[in-house]
């Protein structure tokens, strides 16, 4: 977004909704933007404190299949709406998770080559 730019294009409304499909989306985020230049970071994340141990929050992830950014409304009251681009980035996890065996710990060439499973 480039609000100096677009200026009634840029958006100044977002609403995030997440589910496993288009049937149970619900919103995880409404979002203001005011006068916005450049990437626009939206944290999906949530802390929970009640359930920490040793004083640290636990973070938990936002799950889902489908994630659907809907522009609620432009700045000056504008029609259209200029999104240039959109990234999402999620937590990494071990391809091997859950496999009963973590298949980092083989680090010779030839282990290397045959360690990602698809």
């Amino acid at each position: 977004c480039d609000f100096k730019r677009d200026e009634s294009y840029t958006p100044s409304k977002i609403s995030i909704k997440a589910g496993s499909g288009f049937h149970d989306l619900r919103e995880v985020k409404l979002e203001e933007l005011d006068e916005p230049e450049g990437w626009v970071t939206i944290d999906l994340t949530t802390k929970d404190s009640n359930n920490s141990h040793q004083g640290s929050a636990s973070t938990y992830y936002l799950r889902a299949h489908v994630v659907q950014v809907a522009v609620l409304s432009s700045h000056q009251n504008g029609r259209d709406t200029h999104v240039r681009q959109v990234k999402i980035f999620g937590p990494r996890q071990s391809s091997t998770k859950g496999f009963g065996t973590e298949l980092s710990r083989f680090l010779t060439q030839d282990f290397v080559m045959f360690s990602c499973l698809r």
